[in-house]
């Protein structure tokens, strides 16, 4: 999951020490920057808003484009996001760039990688895109035998 509702994700920018937020796909609840789904709290500027479909590149990359910043040059600053997909990756910080006014966001993350079957292993799933195993062999019975089923009523 990349939407995160409360603070949204940081952003790393290597030219200063800015806070900037980022919610995919929804706009950040705190309105520091006003309605906007990246906003760097240090000026209080919005990087954009989601208003666009998930796009997969040529590349088997994910984009996503977020418009109507604050201006910049005497236009709206839009910001790209890129996802390269990395399996095992969920914790990562997104990074971004900028040249003038264009701004671009990487993020290296297993939820930009395609969807894998599960591979099943007697009582366990492993599953490759996320690099996580679920084991439930180790649910045992209490008695020993068998788990008591109770129908609800």
């Amino acid at each position: 999951m990349l939407a995160q509702s409360k603070t949204g994700w940081k952003v790393e920018y290597g030219k200063d020490n800015s806070d900037i937020r980022l919610n995919i796909c929804g706009l950040l609840t705190d309105n520091t920057c006003g309605p906007s789904s990246i906003c760097n709290k240090n000026n209080k500027q919005s990087l954009g808003k989601y208003n666009s479909k998930l796009q997969l590149l040529p590349n088997n990359e994910l984009s996503l484009t977020y418009t109507d910043g604050f201006i910049c040059d005497g236009k709206p600053v839009n910001t790209s996001i890129i996802l390269h997909c990395a399996p095992g990756q969920t914790t990562e910080s997104p990074m971004l760039t900028n040249e003038g006014c264009d701004y671009q966001i990487t993020w290296n993350t297993a939820y930009a990688c395609p969807l894998e079957e599960l591979t099943a292993h007697g009582c366990s799933l492993w599953n490759t895109r996320l690099q996580f195993n679920i084991d439930l062999s180790h649910m045992k019975p209490p008695n020993g035998k068998y788990f008591s089923i109770s129908t609800g009523d």
